[in-house]
């Protein structure tokens, strides 16, 4: 990569309700309450069929907390932080270089070395930037100017194994310096 790649935007409410989404559901802990309003969803009829309304209702209970009231709090959540949290107020500006990312916000820049980032996830729409385990920097593909700039910056991520977590990728590094 030569040359530097510069996105800048906002974010809106639905980048952060995805990035809830995928940070809950990408670990055990949200799959399984996932498992667990898909479970109370599929028991609760079948408890009613029975005649064990008690059952029926815990049930039926568990599948509106986990499939509804969750990803309905995500959004109050979002909107909440989107209305009041400066920094999502403001343009966002990320500058993906050979060797490191720099963050400008209203509130000043920074640069953060590509070996200090943990992981990169790619989705369809979004980039997630990891700089710790509950915390990362989202860049939505459409502050994108061109498709060529996105593609960059994926090949970019790709060659630097990014989208392996931090750990991980010092492991694969020494394992792939053992072979030589």
């Amino acid at each position: 990569m030569a040359k530097e790649i510069k996105v800048s935007g906002k974010l809106i409410v639905k980048d952060v309700v995805t990035f809830m989404f995928y940070h809950n559901y990408s670990r055990w802990g949200g799959r399984l309450t996932a498992l667990l309003g898909v479970g109370g969803l599929i028991l609760a009829p079948i408890f009613l069929i029975n005649k064990d309304i008690l059952s029926a209702l815990i049930f039926a209970f568990l599948a509106f907390a986990y499939i509804v009231v969750t990803p309905l709090d995500f959004y109050a959540k979002a909107r909440r932080q989107i209305h009041m949290n400066p920094v999502f107020k403001n343009k966002m500006t990320f500058i993906f270089e050979e060797d490191m990312l720099k963050v400008k916000l209203y509130t000043g820049a920074s640069q953060i070395a590509w070996r200090e980032v943990i992981k990169v996830v790619m989705l369809k729409e979004i980039i997630f930037v990891y700089l710790q385990d509950n915390h990362a920097l989202i860049v939505p593909k459409r502050n994108f100017l061109k498709k060529e700039d996105y593609d960059t910056v994926r090949r970019l991520i790709e060659d630097k194994k990014l989208s392996i977590h931090k750990d991980k990728r010092m492991e694969e590094k020494l394992n792939d310096q053992d072979s030589l």
